[in-house]
């Protein structure tokens, strides 16, 4: 994540919360603007970007786990919109899913180091 702009006037984090994210892919940066559809307080939410004619969508949730631990999981998603890009996403979007899902792991890893370091600072 190289850089991260609030696009809303919301307070806090809730459904409509909308932001400005560059981050490098693929050996590039790429810059989406992103918002949150659907949350659940402590447990969940989900955002949507609009790039061209496809509509990415992610999730995260925590679950508790074992020892008061808490677990963790991401979910990924896209739709294309028009059969040229279905067609292009059929096709060249697979070559793409390893890398995708090595950046939604590093997005966990990245987030679990973070709170880490938070728990040992308190």
């Amino acid at each position: 994540m190289e850089s991260v702009e609030r696009l809303d006037d919301l307070d806090g984090f809730d459904v409509g919360t909308r932001w400005r994210e560059t981050r490098t892919m693929f050996g590039k940066q790429a810059t989406e603007v992103m918002e949150v559809t659907a949350i659940d307080p402590g447990r969940s939410y989900t955002v949507r970007s609009v790039h061209g004619r496809t509509t990415y969508t992610s999730g995260l949730e925590v679950e508790p786990a074992e020892e008061g631990k808490s677990r963790l999981s991401m979910t990924f998603g896209a739709e294309a919109d028009g059969l040229a890009t279905k067609l292009a996403a059929a096709t060249v979007g697979r070559l793409f899913s390893g890398a995708t899902k090595r950046m939604l792991e590093q997005d966990l890893d990245d987030i679990a180091t973070h709170l880490e370091g938070d728990q040992t600072e308190h």
